[in-house]
């Protein structure tokens, strides 16, 4: 998260610009403005505390397929202290899926993996996994990927040609983690 966001909601102070938080919606209204506009007040979870997000209609129209319960996001905008409440709220002005800012952000994939935990046809295996994800005419795959392989007498990384570049979707990461391990990933922004 640190490479997202300026700050954790609980070290957030009010200050000219913007600023960036990432978190989870764990609740969120849809109110009319007087204007008779949708807008929409959502609560950010980033596990160092809540607050509360007001995106205007603009900000609202724009990001109204991200909102949904328990979606991970990326917000800009402006914080401010709020008097009525005591606490601080911001009004966003952009709003991201977090797994949209990984993928842009993601320059490389690390790969941990050990010899004695891979199956024959590892290369295989691997191949296959890894083809949905990989560069096609339709969607652009910019994060390299590099396996550190590691046996008893030996270690090595390999670092895979362009051919090879791949996005880093959260259904990959997950089928990666169930193969090789939990530890086995890190990725490089």
């Amino acid at each position: 998260m640190s490479h997202f966001v300026s700050s954790r909601i609980a070290n957030l102070k009010p200050e000219k610009g913007n600023q960036t938080i990432a978190g989870l919606i764990i609740s969120q209204r849809i109110v009319k403005t007087k204007r008779g506009d949708n807008m929409a007040i959502l609560t950010l979870d980033d596990r160092t505390g809540r607050m509360d997000i007001t995106l205007f209609a603009e900000a609202y129209n724009n990001a109204r397929d991200l909102l949904l319960k328990d979606g991970l996001l990326v917000i800009s905008g402006q914080v401010r202290y709020d008097d009525f409440s005591g606490m601080l709220k911001m009004s966003a002005e952009t709003v991201r899926l977090l797994a949209d800012v990984r993928q842009e952000k993601a320059r490389e994939l690390y790969l941990h993996l050990d010899s004695g935990a891979l199956p024959a046809n590892f290369a295989r295996e691997l191949g296959e996994l890894l083809d949905p994800y990989r560069q096609s005419p339709q969607q652009e795959a910019r994060c390299a990927l590099v396996i550190d392989y590691q046996r008893s007498d030996a270690r090595a990384q390999l670092r895979l040609g362009d051919a090879w570049r791949i996005r880093p979707e959260d259904e990959l990461l997950q089928r990666l983690r169930d193969l090789y391990g939990n530890k086995c990933l890190n990725l490089v922004y």
